[in-house]
């Protein structure tokens, strides 16, 4: 991963590489850590600021290709998992072994985007070509 400082047009102020192999999405909290996903290892690390320092990781039978990250206003991390076709919810503090606090899977379809509106609703991207909408507590049947 690659940091760039404004107006991201000259040399990258900064690459991170450490302990991720096949990164593909990143999500910021509230505090300024990195999540990123990485595929291959199916994990999701976490890099405080500078972003140097030794990352902590979540792996665990729950994480399975993460393809998609979101926080919720709580700061609860939400990890949509490609191949287990649902989506993960972790509360902090976050750790290799954080257990997944719900399991969202009623409506999944190999799950590849998560965003939350400024309602609280949880927005999945699905593999089979729609968007399923989700209220709080989010393991129940989809809205939309």
């Amino acid at each position: 991963m690659t940091e760039y400082a404004p107006p991201y047009t000259g040399a990258p102020t900064a690459t991170i590489s450490n302990s991720v192999n096949y990164p593909w999405f990143l999500a910021f909290d509230s505090s300024g850590k990195l999540f990123v996903t990485d595929n291959a290892n199916s994990t999701v690390t976490e890099y405080a600021p500078t972003y140097t320092g030794a990352p902590t990781t979540i792996s665990n039978s729950s994480v399975s290709r993460p393809t998609g990250l979101a926080f919720d206003s709580s700061g609860n991390l939400f990890v949509a998992n490609y191949y287990n076709g649902n989506v993960t919810e972790y509360a902090p503090p976050f750790s290799n072994t954080s257990p997944a606090t719900a399991i969202i899977s009623n409506g999944v379809n190999y799950p590849r985007g998560l965003a939350f509106d400024s309602s609280g609703h949880l927005f999945v991207a699905n593999n089979n070509g729609n968007v399923t909408e989700y209220a709080s507590p989010y393991t129940g049947a989809p809205i939309a």
